[in-house]
């Protein structure tokens, strides 16, 4: 390799010089794991920085830091002359997003250079590219997308799973911080709810039909209704179609509007980051509810919405909707609807696999009724979905003592009307939500007037 300096170039004529060297290690290797312990590699670190999040030149130093690092690694380690390589190599340790930062040591994948093994080369090039395309849409201030990035470079990413958000784990940031965006496929349904975008411009709910969930990054504020009183997030766009179909999102057997959201089955990152503002912006006295599926991977969406996910480990304190309750569908409550067993579902191989991997899950991710829930469907060896609450009707009857005279709910809260909410003739599937969904409400309400009582009474008293 010819001398380069390497110091004074800039990142892409960087790019460019080692460039060659990449290409004589065109065989690939796989990456592994090693602990941050592992002394077997010698590993230049960054040097500790601070960046400021709320602007672009803190990301372009940190890339611009982190790849002029395991570049001049690289430029050290290239032979200069027959005799063999000047030094053990490079090391490259992407963090390990599955795995967040334990007590005695954090988990990272490492990519060696050189290295004569299946991927390897590959690998780092792909990590490099990924680099280079985040720098250029933070210094031309224009976001980029992940599958933007695959289709600039489809031959070397092989697969839409590149690498930015093991880069942005690696370098404490979020995605968004490297301006590329989360590609959105969840709606969301609900006059209550209007989005004021940064670039101006706002995305306005309906009832009756579903609007694109804008990602985090877009967000400028949420304008919520004072009269929202619950958030649904649904598993399946089918079901959240059926209800934007009849104007649930303000039905009148419920006592007061709301917001539905999908995220069509495993949630995109946008929809969790629009769950989890709904979640901490709204006073706990209005819920947040999940309609998935009554199998093992309904649940498993569920538990993403409200406990985050392993691929996204780094970033789940703010995808991690803590407040969601799942209210259904539930496999044990089926019969009590009429529904005949024959009508259910068979679980599948991958169900029960499904069902036992998640039974092993500590009790902090896994409550005890969802455990419960799996155990009856292993043990039933029935699964059921949604759909099968819209396919007969039924009246449900849902009666919930008044409040005292004395008991003041929220001045600008939608009245609770009735004492019975009757669903005659309607699916089978509004009656079911309407029930529950009211019910939840009432209880949140109850107890928010008891913790108030006390304050109330000595008031009085003075």
């Amino acid at each position: 390799m010819k001398d380069f300096d390497i110091e004074n170039s800039t990142l892409e004529e960087t790019f460019d010089s080692i460039s060659e060297a990449l290409g004589q290690f065109t065989e690939d290797d796989p990456s592994f794991t090693i602990s941050s312990e592992n002394k077997e590699f010698v590993t230049h670190e960054l040097e500790e920085q601070t960046f400021d999040p709320n602007s672009n030149d803190g990301a372009i130093d940190a890339l611009e830091s982190f790849s002029l690092s395991f570049l001049s690694q690289i430029d050290e380690a290239i032979p200069q002359d027959n005799n063999g390589l000047d030094n053990d190599g490079a090391v490259l340790r992407l963090v390990d997003r599955r795995y967040p930062a334990g007590e005695n040591a954090q988990s990272f994948r490492a990519l060696l250079f050189p290295r004569r093994r299946p991927n390897n080369a590959r690998n780092i090039a792909a990590l490099l590219r990924v680099i280079e395309l985040s720098h250029d849409a933070l210094i031309t201030d224009i976001p980029t997308t992940k599958r933007d990035v695959f289709y600039k470079d489809p031959a070397l990413f092989k697969t839409q799973s590149v690498l930015v958000d093991d880069l942005a784990a690696t370098l404490s940031l979020n995605r968004s911080e490297l301006n590329v965006r989360a590609s959105s496929k969840g709606l969301f349904s609900g006059s209550c709810l209007n989005i004021e975008l940064r670039q101006g411009g706002a995305v306005n709910g309906s009832d009756f039909e579903g609007s694109l969930n804008p990602c985090d990054a877009e967000i400028g504020q949420l304008v919520l209704s004072p009269h929202i009183s619950w958030v649904l997030v649904v598993e399946k766009e089918a079901i959240f179609q059926s209800l934007c179909r009849m104007g649930f999102a303000s039905h009148k057997s419920l006592i007061g509007p709301g917001v539905i959201v999908t995220g069509k089955g495993y949630p995109d990152v946008a929809t969790r980051e629009l769950v989890y503002k709904l979640s901490s912006d709204l006073p706990i006295s209005i819920p947040v509810l999940a309609l998935v599926d009554a199998d093992p991977h309904g649940i498993d969406i569920a538990s993403v919405f409200k406990y985050g996910s392993r691929s996204m480990e780094h970033q789940n304190t703010i995808l991690r909707a803590s407040r969601l309750e799942w209210i259904g569908v539930y496999s044990s409550e089926l019969e009590s609807f009429g529904i005949d067993r024959d009508n259910l579902l068979s679980l599948t191989m991958q169900d029960y696999k499904k069902g036992l991997s998640m039974l092993r899950r500590p009790e902090s991710t896994l409550p005890k009724a969802w455990r419960r829930e799996i155990l009856h469907m292993l043990h039933s060896r029935r699964k059921a979905e949604i759909e099968i609450l819209c396919t007969s009707t039924a009246t449900l009857l849902h009666e919930e003592p008044a409040f005292e005279e004395d008991c003041k709910l929220e001045e600008d809260a939608s009245p609770v009307g009735e004492n019975e909410y009757e669903l005659s003739g309607a699916p089978l599937l509004a009656a079911y939500l309407a029930s529950k969904i009211n019910s939840r409400i009432l209880e949140l309400r109850r107890q928010d007037y008891d913790n108030l009582s006390p304050i109330k009474l000595e008031t009085d008293d003075g």
